[in-house]
């Protein structure tokens, strides 16, 4: 479906129907601790049906049709709401937490939390973009949604703050 084509609410039918979008571009490498497992350093979108809206940022682990996020070095977590408006997506949301995120000597990490940032996601053909972000992300399956769920519950219940 176009998103010339969508009103609001046939776009918000979309992003329920496909709640999660990986980045385009990822490429999976198998994973060397593992059989049948290959991993890709990537980043998520996450549209809940209850207007939640996430980012999360690290590796993701595939095993057969599985997929998860590797809790770990690297991960970043953002949070916030989503509402379909017209032919965008208007997003909000803000780093909530990350851990153990590198970053170069002559910059300054990211604070966590976060300020608040503003965003209008759109459909191209079937992927989502955020600008903002400067990223398109294709739906995909595979993800458990309550591990999802819990997983950004446990950052926002005890945020964290490292990096090196």
């Amino acid at each position: 479906m176009e998103a010339s084509s969508c009103g609001a609410g046939d776009l918000a039918s979309v992003f329920r129907k496909q709640p999660v979008g990986m980045r385009e571009g990822t490429a999976w490498q198998p994973d060397p601790g593992e059989q049948r497992t290959s991993s890709v350093p990537t980043a998520f979108l996450y549209f809940g049906a209850d207007g939640e809206f996430d980012i999360f940022s690290g590796v993701v682990l595939k095993r057969v049709k599985t997929l998860s996020l590797r809790e770990g070095e690297g991960e970043r977590v953002s949070s916030g709401t989503w509402k379909a408006n017209g032919e965008t997506v208007q997003v909000e949301y803000r780093l909530i937490s990350l851990y153990k995120v590198m970053v170069s000597e002559s910059q300054r990490p990211p604070a966590a939390p976060g300020t608040t940032e503003h965003a209008e996601a759109r459909l191209d053909g079937h992927a989502r973009h955020l600008p903002r972000e400067n990223h398109t992300y294709q739906p995909i399956a595979g993800f458990k949604i309550p591990e999802l769920r819990e997983h950004l519950r446990i950052h926002q219940e005890q945020p964290l703050d490292e990096w090196f």
